[in-house]
């Protein structure tokens, strides 16, 4: 996905320095936005994922809560009522918050109270927890697939967040370069 924006914004700066490869300030500036807004929001296969993941982890979790009580296992039962909650939060992260009202107060709502939770690493590690949760009821195949799902998901975001933030640093790094190379060579005479 960074390729395919890179090749697109600098094949704009191509065009515009009659076919010099430049990297311009304004190039690299998009560049950074656009790492910044992927890193928040993620990517569409991995919010894919989550989302079908949240979605069957609140269907189960419910089914599973009303068998807890007609066992009368009541932690059980409190058990569940958390991993649906924590299924909504998950299918609400990954939501389009630019197209659902409800997505966009509780991504202003998450934002304000659980900032980790809006970065991709810190959903990762959320993700991993939820499925260490899901794996302690490995006696259920469904859970058991699930918990497997979301620790591999959380991995995989996490490394996802990770790599993306060291991109990030790197072109924050050489803009700063830049700009102190424009300085001292603005400073010579």
């Amino acid at each position: 996905m960074l390729n395919a924006e890179e090749t697109k914004t600098s094949g704009a700066a191509d065009a515009s320095h009659g076919g010099k490869k430049a990297n311009t300030t304004s190039t690299k500036v998009n560049q950074v936005s656009w790492l910044q807004r992927l890193r928040r929001e993620g990517c569409l296969p991995l919010k894919t994922v989550g989302f079908l993941t949240g979605l069957a982890l609140t269907v189960i979790a419910c089914l599973t809560f009303a068998a807890k009580l007609l066992d009368l296992n009541v932690v059980g039962a409190i058990n569940q009522v958390w991993l649906a909650i924590f299924g909504l939060i998950m299918m609400l992260l990954e939501a389009s918050s630019s197209t659902n009202f409800l997505s966009q107060r509780v991504s202003r709502w998450l934002n304000e109270n659980m900032k980790i939770l809006t970065y991709m690493t810190g959903r990762g590690l959320f993700y991993i927890f939820v499925g260490t949760l899901e794996l302690g009821f490995w006696f259920s195949t469904l859970h058991l697939v699930i918990g497997i799902i979301l620790c591999s998901l959380g991995g995989v975001t996490i490394f996802v967040g990770w790599a993306l933030g060291m991109k990030l640093r790197s072109l924050r790094r050489d803009m700063a370069q830049e700009d102190d190379a424009r300085r001292v060579s603005q400073r010579a005479p």
